[in-house]
């Protein structure tokens, strides 16, 4: 083939992946732009933040260098700018090349999105609380420590940047997997015959969990399989509520408490409560009590949100309309241009060579 005929089919390809009907890109080319666009957001993002480092390193010393919470600040700038460029970059590519509110990917900040997210982190300390409190009661954990680091120094400034840290990682990874990516593929699940609102819904939990679960995979085949579980837990909360509100606050709660407030002495980070397994005993291949306790926590927490969604409305069941776009009113014709050439037919002819 020649440079003419890759083009033509290029051009073909792309033209076809304009669906008429919404005046938007197919899903998988939404959300291959979406990833381009956030990467973007992101560098630009991390410009700015190396901009901001080198300008303060221009200032006078203040004597501070060695405090807490100075390198706090730091660390909590990166991480903001980060996810404010990640969650930017979303609700960027979900405005123009998708045609959704925010509000579509479950981010609608009101008084009831504060009260779930409240739920969501009330929810997250408790289960790491529980399982602080039955591994000690089982002689599994030891506390080996209090206010280690240098949590003694500044305790209220460290547990207000610890949980803005925190926060910013679960609002990025809850836009992506659950806002963006849940959304998305649950519309596109319609397009199969045979698949309806419902059944659209429960499969893209399925397949955000398992996105989520191997961008955490890092460690061991038990930590994928927990954190493939761990994103069933978002997705039904996200599902069942239509907000990502709850799921944001339970995945801000448990790191925070997973890896500053209940941390285990191999973390080299500051905690509140410093914890050292005792236990060597294992179950299934290298599955350890602490890992039971894990699971235990999730499945106790998926009852807990199906509970508290019953108490507060009356009913359970998921929203559907996750699957079905709500779309706004303006069409961007420069968006359409790169996806549909007008008249492309009628550029070449037979034979594929360009017309004079």
């Amino acid at each position: 083939m020649t440079r003419t005929d890759y083009l033509h089919t290029l051009m073909n390809v792309f033209q076809l992946s304009w669906i008429e009907r919404t005046d938007r890109p197919c899903t998988p080319l939404r959300l291959l732009f979406s990833l381009i666009i956030v990467m973007f957001a992101i560098v630009i993002g991390q410009v700015v933040f190396g901009l901001g480092t080198t300008l303060l390193g221009y200032l006078p010393s203040v004597g501070l260098d060695d405090i807490l919470i100075v390198r706090m600040v730091s660390a909590v700038s990166g991480q903001f700018i980060g996810s404010a460029s990640w969650v930017l970059g979303f609700i960027v590519a979900a405005w123009f090349l998708d045609r959704r509110y925010p509000s579509d990917m479950g981010l609608q900040i009101t008084r009831e999105w504060v009260g779930e997210f409240s739920v969501g982190f009330l929810l997250g300390i408790a289960l790491q609380g529980a399982m602080l409190l039955i591994g000690l009661a089982a002689g599994w954990l030891t506390i080996t420590g209090w206010l280690t680091g240098e949590v003694s120094l500044e305790l209220i400034p460290w547990f207000i940047m610890t949980f803005v840290f925190y926060l910013c990682i679960g609002v990025r990874e809850e836009v992506l997997f659950r806002g963006y990516l849940m959304t998305n593929v649950a519309e596109g699940l319609l397009w199969f015959d045979g698949v309806d609102r419902s059944m659209a819904v429960w499969i893209a939990i399925g397949i955000s969990s398992i996105c989520f679960g191997f961008w955490h995979w890092g460690r061991s085949v038990n930590f994928l399989i927990f954190a493939v579980v761990f994103g069933l837990l978002f997705g039904l909360s996200y599902a069942l509520t239509d907000s990502i509100a709850l799921p944001i606050g339970l995945h801000t709660a448990w790191d925070m408490a997973e890896t500053s407030l209940f941390a285990s002495h191999e973390l080299p980070t500051n905690k509140l409560i410093e914890t050292t397994a005792t236990t060597s005993v294992t179950f299934i291949g290298n599955v350890t009590p602490l890992d039971l306790l894990s699971f235990a926590a999730l499945l106790l927490g998926s009852v807990a949100v199906v509970g508290w969604i019953y108490y507060r409305t009356g009913r359970v069941s998921i929203h559907q309309d996750i699957a079905v776009p709500d779309l706004h009113d303006n069409h961007y014709s420069w968006i359409r241009n790169l996806f549909v050439v007008e008249g492309i037919d009628d550029l070449y002819d037979s034979t594929g060579v360009e017309k004079e």
